[in-house]
């Protein structure tokens, strides 16, 4: 098959196998390559932005088929909106930027469409290119098997033409933009084929049908596509599936700063019986920057710390949690203690992840108006016993291996730098300043008996200089032996699963906070964050022998002695310094912490959430007071505080 038959026009009566199906996309990456390789130093200041038809019969041919889909049930009006939506967006496209890598010599625009049209496009994407012959030379079952495999595939191939030009794919079109460029270019493309396929009078072909369908999905759920599903039913039942629908619907009463939670509902058949697949994902927020003190200048800039295939976003540590360091604990035969965490079925960079739903395993986030039992904090100490032990030992036994001494912040050192070691600390800072201005302010208002061998104003600027201390026992420690810590252990970042009324289990989830700090940092922050003082007089020096007791266990399953890697006598000097840090996180954590559901109910917007963890929480706070068990513990971290500032 030569370069003209393998990038021509294909009746979808000619399916190509596997073999040419891949051959095709690899004499692709080549023709593009040479067309980059000329516009590389020149801006393209035509974009192809109208290249759909205005002929409206064809819509209308679409609309037609829609409604008449065997067995689909689609909204003709959603669906024309929709379309709408995509055709009002496709005539505004901004200036092509230089990722956009635009060819001249389009495959799908200059080999096909002129001949539709009889006249010559302007230059397009690659990636927009590449994604509408794979929808013109594919079927639904082709892509379910295979788009993922031909998408990283032309993505190879033309990094390797390029490579022999010269020029370095990674620089100018980093894997992670490639990936988000095909989740926007996705519905375009579609359209677009759809459009051809009708011009051509395939009303009653397959692929238009298909196609349509996919395009309705899109419509409704346009945070995740069927193509991400595709890759998310291979990775939970393997390839031997056929794909039925999915439907996406937001998680209700969930409160994160950092991510938007849905529910995922994958339908699929396998081996003749109806599947459903419950799953959750989380989508990464679009920050509206402008509601931070200093607007854009409030974010971390970490600039050279950063190569440019990977830049610092908001996801970047989990990201790392689950791709990276989980895979190297595996390798080395950690694997069994790798159950602190939920799988991870999919991910796209500073976008979407993909979980396994626990709460279909009757896993749930309890209510705080009841602290921990001690057998609930138990499980959770036990789950970071095991956390703290996978990085120990990695260094343990990395260092044994190799024999030279491997510490994790050195190996790993941008994924574990964190917001409390971002170069710029501004972003960091407002956060801080918010937590410490509402507490000794506000908070410490409310309770103006509590300052007794001290004045009020006394005990405000000692607190000021605790939580100031709190920021550099964020960082990684020179004194004592450091981990990746979770960095964010409250109570909507644990979910418990019972028998009856027993906890029977944990999971620890949300790794976007995670640092490279002493255990003792997660461990008092958890058992002061979670616990009332009743509590913490009872069991806290139970629970921090357990938590030593549960690694030393595991550290004996691998044949390596704790008390000679983390003495008892140095994690117990790490954990007296760490209580300060504690103290403050639950004083920092409580007004988000203690009634979830009311705040997420107060909130209700990213602007508002922003600004209640950047600017101001006392409008949330004075509602949450109304209730005495709040207040209640309120006053216990107070005193706390309070007895740490005598203690200054």
């Amino acid at each position: 098959m030569n370069d003209r038959e393998n990038l021509c026009l294909l009746h979808s009566k000619d399916l190509l196998d596997q073999k040419r199906l891949f051959l095709l996309f690899k004499r692709l990456a080549g023709q593009h390559s040479v067309s980059i390789a000329k516009n590389i130093h020149e801006t393209i200041k035509e974009f192809n932005s109208a290249t759909f038809t205005e002929d409206q019969k064809l819509f209308e041919d679409l609309y037609k088929i829609a409604a008449t889909i065997e067995n689909k049930v689609i909204d003709v009006d959603v669906l024309k909106q929709g379309v709408n939506k995509l055709l009002d967006n496709r005539k505004t496209i901004p200036q092509p930027k230089p990722e956009d890598l635009c060819v001249n010599d389009s495959v799908f625009q200059n080999k096909i469409l002129s001949k539709e049209n009889n006249q010559k496009t302007a230059p397009v994407p690659a990636v927009y290119d590449m994604l509408s012959l794979l929808y013109l030379t594919t079927n639904e079952k082709q892509r379910q098997q295979h788009f993922h495999d031909l998408t990283k595939y032309y993505y190879r191939q033309l990094k390797d033409h390029l490579k022999q030009l010269s020029i370095e794919l990674d620089e100018i079109l980093p894997l992670p933009v490639y990936e988000k460029k095909i989740k926007d270019f996705i519905p375009n493309a579609k359209l677009e084929v759809i459009l051809h396929y009708l011009n051509q009078d395939a009303k009653e072909d397959t692929f238009t049908s298909e196609l349509i369908q996919e395009l309705y999905l899109y419509v409704l759920y346009p945070k995740i596509n069927i193509e991400d599903c595709f890759k998310i039913a291979k990775e939970v039942v393997g390839i031997d599936y056929n794909f039925l629908s999915y439907e996406l619907v937001e998680a209700n009463g969930l409160l994160g700063a950092l991510g938007q939670y849905y529910k995922l509902k994958l339908t699929i058949n396998k081996a003749g019986d109806d599947v459903v697949l419950n799953l959750f994902a989380k989508f990464m927020i679009d920050f509206p920057k402008d509601a931070f003190p200093g607007g854009e200048d409030a974010f971390p800039k970490v600039g050279d710390a950063f190569p440019k295939d990977e830049p610092p976003t908001l996801s970047l540590q989990e990201e790392f949690v689950y791709t990276i360091f989980v895979p190297e604990l595996k390798n080395i035969g950690l694997g069994n203690i790798c159950d602190f965490l939920p799988r991870c079925y999919f991910m796209r960079s500073s976008d979407v992840m993909v979980f396994e739903d626990l709460t279909y395993s009757d896993y749930e986030a309890v209510n705080s108006e009841e602290p921990y039992s001690y057998e609930m904090l138990l499980l959770v100490v036990k789950k970071l016993a095991k956390m703290h032990a996978c990085s120990l030992l990695y260094e343990e036994i990395t260092s044994k291996g190799s024999g030279e001494t491997t510490k994790i912040n050195v190996q790993f050192s941008k994924y574990v730098m964190g917001f409390s070691q971002a170069v710029d600390t501004k972003f960091k800072d407002t956060i801080h300043y918010c937590n410490v201005n509402t507490t000794v302010n506000y908070v410490y208002n409310q309770f103006p008996d509590v300052a007794k061998e001290i004045t009020m104003e006394e005990f405000r600027e000692r607190s000021r200089d605790i939580f100031d201390s709190m920021l550099d026992k964020m960082k990684t420690s020179g004194k004592y032996r450091n981990v990746i810590c979770h960095g964010d252990i409250w109570g909507g970042n644990i979910l418990f699963k019972f028998e009856g009324t027993r906890p029977v289990d944990c999971s620890l989830v949300d790794y976007q906070m995670i640092r490279y700090c002493p255990p003792a940092q997660d461990l008092m922050a958890f058992l002061y964050i979670n616990t009332d003082k009743n509590t913490r007089t009872n069991y806290l020096s139970k629970l921090i022998n357990d938590y030593y007791t549960e690694m030393s266990t595991i550290f004996k399953r691998y044949s390596f002695d704790l008390s000679t890697v983390y003495p008892y006598e140095v994690f117990m000097d790490s954990c007296e310094y760490m209580k300060s840090y504690a103290v403050c996180q639950a004083a920092a954590y409580y007004p988000s912490s203690l009634d979830r559901k009311k705040v997420q109910d107060l909130l209700g917007s990213i602007e508002k959430t922003v600004r209640f963890f950047a600017v101001d929480k006392t409008e949330v706070l004075k509602v949450l007071m109304k209730h005495d068990w709040i207040r209640s513990r309120f006053r216990e971290i107070v005193e706390d505080l309070y007895d740490l500032c005598l203690q200054k």
